[in-house]
């Protein structure tokens, strides 16, 4: 790989999960490299994101602020994880199973457990936001979508893409040993660096239950797809954010 190739993945994975990036018809070799640039892409987010509230507000207005920060994370992400997070929701909550699980899940129309999803968390991501945006571990915030992204790619190495799954078999197949290494460490020692050992170890802790249930709910629908990658990248941001503000406590 060269330095070149790199750049050009690297903007690959912000044309696609961006806003950043223009975006095109990506090959599939493309979509599979981006899976390494995942940490590195969130750290990007949230600094873009966190940096420009703290500056212009500090402490102060910590609701609002929360607003604006889950608003820009859903505006310059056009809210492709949001999608994957409410459509799971609803083929969870609908008990249903093999391929009446996967219908509902690519249904565009929304249901009750798609919208309580939604509430939950965009809720839990308000809140979560304007505290520590009001508190000395704001640099958590600049942490949370880069650990939400390596969450994904972890999952991904454990996960099989079911026969009807289309982005998600590209994602897989980019989810090599040294890839996931590669996005766990950077998540690891960025989040040390801008919050501490113990919101990171809090962290880790919370997200674990996630990635096993959602492990064994893709086991037992025998397929794991985009949408599972896009709540884990919610649940993983949830899960940094909590872990911060317990340790605050």
């Amino acid at each position: 790989m060269t330095i070149q190739s790199e750049i050009n993945s690297f903007s690959v994975a912000m044309g696609f999960m961006t806003r950043l990036g223009p975006a095109r018809i990506f090959s599939p070799e493309e979509l599979a490299s981006t899976l390494r640039h995942f940490s590195l892409l969130g750290l990007l987010l949230g600094a873009m994101i966190t940096l420009p509230l703290h500056a212009l507000f500090g402490s102060s207005h910590g609701t609002a602020q929360g607003w604006l920060w889950v608003a820009l994370s859903i505006w310059l992400t056009r809210a492709l994880h949001w999608d994957g997070w409410a459509d799971l929701w609803d083929a969870w909550g609908s008990c249903a199973q093999g391929e009446r699980f996967w219908a509902i899940m690519k249904d565009s129309h929304i249901g009750a457990f798609g919208v309580i999803g939604l509430v939950m968390g965009l809720g839990g991501q308000i809140l979560f936001a304007g505290e520590l945006l009001g508190s000395n571990l704001w640099p958590a915030l600049i942490w949370a979508p880069a650990f939400g992204r390596a969450a994904a790619a972890l999952i991904a190495m454990f996960g099989t893409a079911p026969p009807t799954s289309t982005l998600g078999k590209l994602f897989l197949a980019g989810a090599t040993l040294p890839v996931i290494l590669a996005q766990s460490a950077i998540a690891l020692v960025a989040g040390v660096l801008l919050c501490g050992f113990k919101p990171v170890a809090l962290a880790c802790a919370l997200v674990s239950f996630g990635l096993i249930a959602l492990t064994r709910l893709s086991r037992k629908q025998n397929g794991l797809n985009g949408d599972f990658l896009g709540a884990t990248v919610i649940w993983g941001e949830l899960s940094a954010m909590l872990g911060a503000l317990l340790a605050l406590s």
